[in-house]
């Protein structure tokens, strides 16, 4: 049991001898060259500070002050701070016991655990400010660590100099120095950078075939980009996306330049032009021209093809007049708390649904259609608020109200469309021809005339009216003029007038104008290249879901047919004779993986009865085509993961096809992040710093908090 004199007389020993480091004194009276027992009166020498002697006599002469040692070295820490500490609670103790004037030698068994209390806190307490150098791997694990947030979550590199962020790691890890800015701007940033471009170089070398996305950006800063990015199906059938480069284009944005840059990009990514099966781009004259010097198979993004339709419809002018009146209400609530609140008390009084009105933007068709549906269904309440001539001048009149029912419902389909197809995950490109045809279907009631289809329309064929007898001003007038609005905003369908008909067909003109518009920009990016629609229909074939159901009548269907089976003999004349046999299954084991491949060569000793390559591609793709119908909502790369080793020939041309993306907003994406991270707080980024960030964020599914690759010394 600790003696609390003996604690006393310690801080007096300290007091006359400076910081004493062993407890061993507590038992001991200092002399010149050693010390005196203070039980027994014994001289025991302890020359240069060597106190084994002591605590030897302590245990063989007095076990249980050794005992007592002990318990106090497991108490107390030796370093110089945790001294400082139990000097401090020595004297905090001394004072109590002095002012509750307890007298005793020895501490009773019920004041014990405060002694313990006082002896274990500070203890407690100096481990934590144990600064304790790091070894290597454990400091490079740190540094990678805070790397890795950089790049993933996109912050700046100043963001490890920031005071916050500072003491952040040094409450979690004191022992921790943290390495300046231009530590991983300029060191580890750039290895992280090349060691994540070998990962995907390797990937990229071990594939058949590649699609690629590539658009142009400018940053905030007013600096020109170029980004790449490609996608393949693994073995496992697994579409992955990877960004291979968001880099400067310091040049005019000409075909050739262009063509220049991507040729550039590949080269250093040593991938051969063979692999790529298409790329995807927008609809720009140079991007296509370009893609056109590469020779390689293009592909227009349905969403820019889809937006350019519909930009063109909102340009109608009776349909532009609607739309402009709609934004310009929006922009009074946008501006005007006041106008809010009149409008929820409005709602409230009508019980209408308490929408807000919705933001939109010039270059996003389908942001405008939340505002022409606020504008009708909440007519009434637009009715009761806006008092004032300017305000008011901007409710549709029960004309434009019709064109805005009419409108909605022609375009709100198209808006699930481009929602559906910016998908990564999903193949798309096998559902671009199903689409278009659905489209041609689905409008097909509103195309009145023989001579307005949408494979055979020209730019100036709108200039004549669809119907003789409404010239364009006429029926422009007819949804500007204004008109006797009634109170509910509905529409008045039995009133038989001469103005009620004129309404009608000027509602069928404008209607048919939006329909043609769009069906028109379609065919013209899918239906007007035969190149282009042939790749469609082969993706469409390749589709366990789709097959031959929309590639067009027999002799459209055989040309597809001859087209696969001409790829197919190509993919025998390329493969060794030895890969020709049905393919293992990897997930066999013992006696079956032994047994896996026994049919194949049975087939190939029987020379007799073996089939010719025309006979059995034949009767692959005719395999193909028995098998059960898939359910449109099926996962078509889970059904190829399923039924791939059955169709060793069509799977790869599927992995040939079906890799390629329906849209480029895989590399709009890309723009995106480079958008978050060359922010206008950042805008003295360095391009070729922005390019490894952008790279970097873009590919963080491989960067793993684990080990990636022990050659690469990548620890996280």
């Amino acid at each position: 049991m600790v003696n609390i004199y003996k604690l006393q007389q310690l801080d007096s020993t300290r007091n006359f001898m400076g910081k004493v480091k062993s407890k061993v004194w507590l038992f001991f009276n200092k002399t010149k060259d050693g010390g005196i027992c203070k039980n027994c009166n014994q001289t025991k020498t302890c020359k240069g500070g060597n106190t084994s002697n002591l605590v030897a006599h302590l245990r063989f002469m007095h076990p249980g002050n050794y005992n007592e040692l002990n318990k106090m070295q497991k108490s107390l820490d030796n370093s110089d701070s945790t001294d400082e500490m139990m000097q401090e609670e020595s004297n905090q103790t001394t004072e109590t016991l002095t002012s509750t004037s307890i007298v005793c030698p020895v501490l009773q068994p019920a004041q014990k655990s405060m002694s313990s209390d006082v002896i274990n806190k500070p203890r407690v307490q100096s481990t934590l400010r144990v600064i304790r150098p790091l070894d290597k791997q454990t400091e490079e694990k740190y540094k990678n660590a805070i790397a890795t947030w950089v790049c993933m979550d996109m912050q700046p590199y100043r963001s490890v100099e920031k005071p916050g962020f500072k003491q952040l790691m040094n409450t979690l890890c004191p022992n921790f120095k943290i390495p300046s800015r231009k530590y991983f701007s300029d060191h580890k940033i750039p290895k992280m950078y090349e060691e994540i471009r070998l990962i995907i170089q390797t990937k990229l070398s071990s594939v058949q075939f590649i699609a690629l996305t590539t658009d142009c950006w400018t940053s905030n800063n007013g600096h020109p980009f170029i980004g790449l990015t490609t996608h393949t199906i693994s073995n496992e059938w697994k579409l992955e996306t990877l960004c291979l480069a968001c880099t400067s284009l310091n040049v005019d944005h000409t075909a050739q330049n262009l063509q220049r840059c991507i040729k550039e990009i590949l080269y250093e990514w040593k991938i051969d032009s063979e692999k790529i099966t298409a790329i995807t781009t927008d609809c720009g004259a140079n991007i296509i021209k370009a893609v056109s010097l590469m020779n390689f198979n293009h592909v227009a993004c349905f969403g820019h093809a889809l937006n350019t339709g519909v930009t063109r419809a909102f340009n109608i002018e009776p349909v532009k007049i609607c739309i402009t009146n709609a934004t310009r209400i929006r922009s009074i609530f946008h501006y005007s708390n006041k106008m809010k609140r009149s409008l929820l008390e409005a709602q409230n009084q009508l019980k209408l649904p308490t929408l807000v009105a919705p933001s939109s933007s010039e270059t996003r068709w389908w942001s405008v259609m939340p505002c022409l549906y606020f504008v009708k269904t909440q007519y009434l309440a637009l009715l009761q608020i806006f008092t004032i001539p300017k305000h008011y001048s901007l409710l549709p009149t029960r004309n434009q109200m019709k064109l805005i029912n009419r409108l909605l419902k022609v375009i709100e389909p198209l808006k699930l469309l481009g929602e559906s197809m910016a998908s990564e995950k999903n193949i798309t490109i096998s559902d671009l021809w199903p689409i278009y045809q659905k489209l041609n279907l689905m409008y097909k009631p509103l195309n009145q005339r023989n001579d307005v289809d949408c494979n055979n329309l020209n730019d100036n064929e709108y200039s004549v009216p669809l119907f003789p007898n409404t010239v364009d001003n006429d029926y422009t007038e007819i949804f500007t003029q204004p008109s006797k609005q009634d109170d509910s905003g509905e529409e008045d369908d039995e009133e038989e007038t001469s103005e009620t008909n004129s309404l009608s067909q000027a509602l069928k003109h404008v209607e048919q104008l939006v329909v043609s518009e769009i069906l028109e920009t379609l065919s013209k990016r899918y239906a007007s290249n035969e190149q282009t629609m042939k790749l469609l229909k082969k993706a469409s074939f390749l589709d366990p879901r789709h097959r031959n159901k929309y590639l067009g009548d027999q002799n459209q269907i055989g040309v597809i047919h001859d087209e696969i089976k001409l790829e197919m003999e190509q993919i025998s004349n390329n493969i060794p004779a030895n890969d020709q046999s049905l393919k293992k299954n990897n997930h066999y084991k013992g006696i079956a993986a032994f047994l896996d491949d026994l049919t194949s060569l049975l087939m190939e000793n029987e020379v007799s009865t073996m089939e010719s390559e025309a006979e059995s591609i034949n009767k692959e793709i005719l395999g193909y085509l028995q098998m059960p119908v898939v359910n449109l909502s099926t996962n078509s790369t889970d059904w190829w993961k399923k039924f791939g080793a059955e169709f060793p020939k069509l799977e790869i041309l599927a992995k040939k096809y079906l890799c390629i993306p329906g849209t480029s907003v895989p590399c709009e994406r890309l723009f995106s992040t480079g958008g978050n991270i060359c922010t206008d707080n950042r805008a003295s980024l360095a391009p070729g710093h922005a390019e490894q960030l952008i790279f970097l964020s873009k590919n963080s599914q491989l960067i793993s908090f684990k080990q990636i690759k022990y050659k690469y010394n990548f620890y996280l």
